[in-house]
């Protein structure tokens, strides 16, 4: 097979996209014009932020988002590296990648299976204390066992968590017409945290390989991520706890008996 310049690629891979773009665009029917009435606009972006006390859980998640996204890159581009520099053959230390990406696809099925059961803020919740967890366990990184020990258990819950992120938001949003303003709001936040991330991981890796600065810089930036995601699943369940209490009240409250009237039916 040829190989294709950094130019030719991204016109092969666009038109590759075009085609299923070009079906679906002339197959899925558009929304009846008597319905399009009932779609209502979202705010402005800067209007999510307005109101703390009806989404302070967002700004949290959102806060949750912007550390732990700065942190979970670091085993995706420095994994291999890591286990070269340690003294693992290079034939090795390339499938700890395949490892590591295999098992994550395992991690972003499990949560269709367990979400309904143990609940989404619950499983979000296990998976980015234990990604914390294994961040700073990258210190710790010296053999071929400990990269694939690594790579099966963070690569899981790395998958768990990206999947989750989207019904995360779906969860803490009472209003659906905010829901695409605030996946988007979300996932931005996520790519800028992408984008900084590795790059200061490798500015506190240096040319010397000190790589327990990365591991531990990485590793704060999860947990204190971590964080934000208590308090919000906290909020979760004091709402659902509120919406609730009206509810039993009225289940325990005695229905009144009707007012009894003459005996003889004529009013009075």
């Amino acid at each position: 097979m040829p190989a294709l310049s950094h130019d030719t690629f991204p016109k092969r891979v666009c038109h590759t996209v075009k085609a299923p773009i070009g079906v679906f665009w002339h197959t899925v029917p558009a929304l009846p014009r008597q319905h399009r009435r009932l779609v209502r606009l979202a705010p402005a972006p800067a209007a999510i932020l307005r109101d703390p006390g009806r989404r302070a859980m967002f700004v949290s998640l959102t806060h949750l988002r912007l550390r732990w996204a700065g942190g979970f890159y670091f085993p995706l581009f420095y994994l291999q590296l890591d286990a070269v520099t340690h003294g693992v053959r290079p034939a090795l230390a390339f499938d700890s990648l395949v490892i590591l990406n295999a098992s994550s696809f395992v991690g972003r099925l499990a949560p269709g299976l367990l979400a309904q059961r143990l609940g989404v803020v619950n499983i979000i919740l296990t998976a980015s204390g234990c990604g914390a967890v294994l961040l700073l366990c990258m210190i710790a990184l010296k053999t071929f066992a400990s990269v694939v020990t690594l790579g099966v258990i963070f690569g899981f819950w790395i998958g768990v968590f990206v999947t989750l992120m989207a019904p995360l938001v779906a969860v803490l949003t009472p209003d659906m017409g905010e829901l695409g303003l605030r996946i988007g709001v979300t996932f931005g936040v996520v790519g800028i945290a992408g984008l900084v991330g590795p790059p200061i991981n490798g500015a506190l890796l240096t040319a010397h390989n000190h790589w327990w600065r990365p591991a531990l810089f990485s590793g704060l930036m999860a947990s204190v991520g971590f964080g934000p995601l208590v308090a919000t699943a906290v909020g979760v369940r004091r709402r659902a706890a509120a919406a609730a209490e009206p509810v039993a009240v009225a289940e325990k409250t005695p229905p009144v008996p009707p007012a009894a009237g003459p005996a003889d039916g004529s009013e009075l």
